[in-house]
């Protein structure tokens, strides 16, 4: 099941969103502030899958809650849903590391859409790197079985041949 962090500060809105993205088949968390949002989200090991995130919260605000993400190389696709829709607030939001952003008021079938799209996006971005790392593993897995067939001799040519190839990883 697909997990999202709700990052808002007004009760009744986290409650809202909390319960739609339920109703769509999320299993949603809800926090008030910026400190233990990122508190979560860093400690999380991938436990969560997207974040929205308000901009406007106690402590630490939504623009420091994502540039302090990136800057840990935490790369979860980031939502911000905020009133602060002028024109400098998106770019800001942008500049911090956001992957979208949506002004309230907003419609719910405009936001399921994007957060849709985020999370697809970022599943595109993980198959394409398991696709990346399947020659790698198939030339560790043929260089291991040469150990235990081979003399170093011939396993040091297959290695050579291994390594020469495109898109290779250095062995030996």
């Amino acid at each position: 099941m697909t997990k999202v962090l709700v990052v808002e500060d007004e009760a009744h809105l986290a409650e809202g969103l909390r319960f739609n993205l339920q109703a769509e088949g999320y299993a949603v968390e809800v926090t008030g502030d910026g400190e233990s949002a990122l508190k979560r989200l860093l400690e999380s090991n991938g436990r969560f899958d997207a974040v929205v995130l308000d901009v406007m919260l106690p402590g630490m605000d939504g623009f420091e809650v994502v540039s302090s993400l990136r800057k840990a190389k935490n790369f979860i696709p980031v939502l911000i849903l905020t009133a602060r829709g002028r024109p400098e607030d998106v770019l800001e939001g942008f500049g911090a590391g956001a992957d979208d952003y949506l002004s309230k008021p907003f419609q719910l079938p405009i936001f399921l859409a994007r957060l849709q799209g985020l999370l697809r996006r970022n599943e595109w971005l993980r198959s394409s790197k398991r696709l990346r790392q399947k020659p790698r593993r198939k030339r560790r897995q043929i260089l291991r079985a040469s150990a235990k067939r081979f003399p170093s001799r011939e396993r040091q040519s297959i290695s050579a041949r291994l390594n020469s190839a495109p898109n290779a990883t250095r062995f030996g």
